[in-house]
Parts: C-alpha cells; structure tokens; sequence
C-alpha cells in the first residue's frame, strides 16, 4: 500500500466507514439530522487528511514530519470545524463534534498505519 492513489482509497475508505457508524449512532439519538452532521463532520475531516498523506508522500516519514503532520492535522481540522460551526448554527450541537471526533481518530489510525508502514 505503498502508492498515493492506494493511500488516498485508504483514507477516503476509513472516512466513509466511520461516517456510516456515525451516522446509524447519531441517527438513533437526534434523528435524521444526525446524518447531515455526520457528513459535514466528514466534509471537515476528510480534506486535513488528504492533506496529511500528500504531506507524507511528499516528504516522507521522519520524527520532524510526523511533528509538523500532528500540528497541521490540529490547527487545520480545528480552524475548519471553527469557521464551519461559526458560519452554520446548526452544527453548534455536541453531536457534530463528538462524530467529528471519531472520525479524526479514524482518521488519525489510518495515516499512523500509513506511516508506520512506509518506515520499514
């Protein structure tokens, strides 16, 4: 799983599956507007870690650029889901972030795996 294309699947495959969870979960607790949080938790996480494999692929895995990926996967997922929930009021609700959560962790899990295998 070396390539970008397989990497970016990958990662796009992680966040499909941990929005699908997350949806069925949250759906059961607010309903139907559980989905539409789940997506736009996805549309916030999903392009950080496109950027976090490409940042990967391009300079490679060391301790300095597994550092420089954490900070740029916080202050990015942060800055996005700040100005999304600032620009739309309705995703002021604990269950956005709570799925948004779960899928950076997803998301997180998959670039670790990426790494960790591209280092042996």
């Amino acid at each position: 799983m070396g390539s970008l294309a397989a990497q970016l699947a990958g990662m796009v495959l992680a966040t499909a599956l941990a929005v699908l969870l997350c949806s069925l979960v949250a759906m059961t607790i607010v309903g139907v507007s559980g989905v539409w949080l789940s997506l736009a938790a996805a549309a916030v996480s999903l392009p950080v870690g496109v950027i976090i494999v490409l940042y990967f692929f391009r300079f490679g895995v060391s301790a300095e650029s597994i550092v420089a990926a954490t900070m740029m996967r916080v202050f990015l997922t942060a800055a996005l889901e700040g100005s999304a929930a600032l620009l739309f009021t309705e995703l002021r609700v604990p269950t956005f972030f709570l799925v948004l959560g779960v899928i950076y962790l997803a998301n997180l899990s998959v670039e670790t795996w990426f790494a960790l295998r591209s280092k042996s």
